[in-house]
């Protein structure tokens, strides 16, 4: 691939988002944003919460909707003006394709360029010009479109299609993705290498992405702080972690519920196939080498990590277990017992200041006299590593 090296681009936009959409249905949509949107932001919540149509305000797709809009102090939408949106420099994709049916796949993407030819000309591929564009070769290679260029789009499958969608987004010139479940008809493989690809491409070029997903291990990989739909309102949420103790009930499936440790690297154990990561004071152990290129040398320590705890892989005891397997077993506090189900009681642990989550049944809780403020250790049977191993690099 080619390199590209720097960006002129600022790091980050400012949006000033303030007003309300309001449909026919009765839902309304309060807006009250003032954030900086810098790296991957995750847009998250329940079905018909007013994910999508906070987009579609960004974007230029609600001109009806009595909001006010300013992105880095220019108004984008108020009571005098509207930018439509191909005048705002925002490439989004959206859940369905949308694809020209009759067209093949290279004739789609060669249609973004026809739209944009200023930005795909070699001296502007060098980020000199205002808005952000990829070429085309890298794209087709990244997102693996070469089996699939000749095809008529009508043929594809949504997977596919979905694939394209997102390679027509990052040829369109902009200053912000905003990606509405970009990755939603792909398999689990893809995910797992297009994700990180999109991470990299935010932060290698400072290009903000709004990245709206129901699925949580896409949350925990790329995202550095999300917004919480819910009910008509917006949240921001800083700490990624937060979501899996705060809102369980916007995760994708019961087997999210855990909790997420942001660790120190320390030091690859070659002997016994071990990575060490630190918290302040306790060290937690995975298998393997972490990331799989790391040499002592080469791997810089104090590298923040992310690693997903499940609550279902969380035991208590009242003292540390000898004579057993368990390596990590971290001191903890109790800070609440709450139901969960009929049986079983989910219990949120402070862990040096972060949160873990343990489900336990109501029989253990009472067996052991638990009670919140009450020193604990947690056994960990399972850490499993939040962000992807896999770094792309330029060649």
């Amino acid at each position: 691939m080619t390199d590209y090296s720097g960006t002129t681009s600022e790091s980050g936009i400012d949006l000033h988002l303030s007003g309300r959409v309001t449909r026919s249905s009765g839902f309304k949509l309060s807006l009250d944003i003032k954030e900086k949107i810098q790296g991957v932001t995750a847009v998250i919540g329940h079905s018909g919460s007013g994910k999508s149509s906070l987009m579609r305000c960004i974007s230029g797709f609600e001109p009806h909707a009595s909001i006010n809009l300013q992105v880095n102090g220019e108004p984008w939408q108020d009571h005098n003006v509207c930018l439509p949106p191909q005048q705002r420099p925002v490439s989004t994709v959206f859940q369905e394709a949308r694809l020209f049916p009759h067209l093949s796949v290279l004739d789609n993407l060669k249609f973004v360029i026809r739209r944009f030819p200023n930005a795909h000309k070699i001296d502007a591929l060098n980020h000199s010009h205002q808005d952000f564009c990829l070429p085309l070769d890298e794209v087709i290679q990244a997102l693996s479109l070469e089996a699939l260029l000749a095809q008529p789009a009508r043929n594809l499958s949504g997977g596919e299609a979905q694939r394209v969608a997102l390679a027509r987004a990052l040829l369109r010139p902009a200053k912000l993705w905003i990606l509405d479940e970009p990755l939603a008809n792909l398999d689990m493989q893809a995910r797992l290498e297009i994700a990180p690809y999109i991470q990299m491409l935010c932060r290698r070029h400072a290009i903000p992405v709004l990245y709206v997903t129901h699925n949580l291990q896409e949350v925990l990989q790329i995202a550095d702080q999300a917004w919480l739909v819910d009910q008509g309102q917006v949240q921001i949420i800083e700490r990624v972690g937060e979501l899996t103790q705060r809102f369980p009930s916007i995760l994708s499936t019961d087997e999210d519920l855990g909790g997420v440790l942001e660790c120190d690297w320390v030091s690859y154990h070659q002997r016994y196939g071990l990575t060490e990561l630190r918290l302040s004071k306790s060290s937690l152990f995975l298998g393997g080498k972490i990331p799989a290129h790391t040499t002592q040398d080469s791997f810089p320590t104090q590298t923040k990590l992310k690693v997903f705890v499940p609550a279902r892989d969380v035991s208590i005891a009242k003292t540390p277990v000898e004579g057993v397997s368990l390596m990590n077993q971290l001191p903890v506090t109790i800070v609440s017992i709450d139901q969960d189900t009929p049986q079983t009681q989910l219990i949120t642990l402070d862990c040096e200041g972060q949160k873990l989550l343990a489900r336990i049944t109501r029989y253990s809780t009472e067996q052991l006299g638990l009670n919140t403020g009450q020193a604990v250790f947690a056994l960990i049977k399972t850490v499993s590593l939040a962000l992807p191993e896999r770094e792309y690099q330029y060649e």
